[in-house]
């Protein structure tokens, strides 16, 4: 994947992953109010990572290496760019550079999200 995607790519990106994936959920985000649904979709393809990285086939070690390292990414998307030099136009995944965005202009505690990684660890 190439790094420095941009903001409205990653909404873009959360947008098909739902549309693909949760059509049912999908439907339902037309209830929220238009403002709400890129930020609703970026959670939902959160969620989603962290799910595909654990149901994943192979050995537990490779689930949990790809549940750190996507611990460590999200922390990088959600600090944004003050993160090492990375901005959150630099995570190499669209779905995370949305996010990022979502919890800093809401002001989700980022410790949630980093808690979902770890909780889903315990799957793995």
């Amino acid at each position: 994947m190439r790094s420095g995607r941009t903001v409205p790519e990653g909404y873009e990106a959360c947008r098909r992953l739902v549309a693909q994936r949760a059509r049912s959920f999908r439907l339902a985000m037309l209830l929220l109010p238009r403002r709400l649904r890129d930020p609703m979709a970026s959670h939902y393809a959160f969620c989603r990572l962290c799910d595909d990285a654990v149901d994943a086939e192979g050995p537990v070690a490779d689930r949990r290496a790809r549940l750190d390292s996507l611990r460590l990414a999200t922390a990088r998307s959600i600090d944004g760019p003050k993160s090492a030099g990375r901005g959150p136009g630099e995570v190499s995944d669209p779905v995370l550079t949305a996010f990022g965005e979502t919890v800093r202009l809401h002001r989700v505690d980022r410790a949630g999200p980093l808690r979902v990684t770890a909780a889903r660890n315990y799957k793995a």
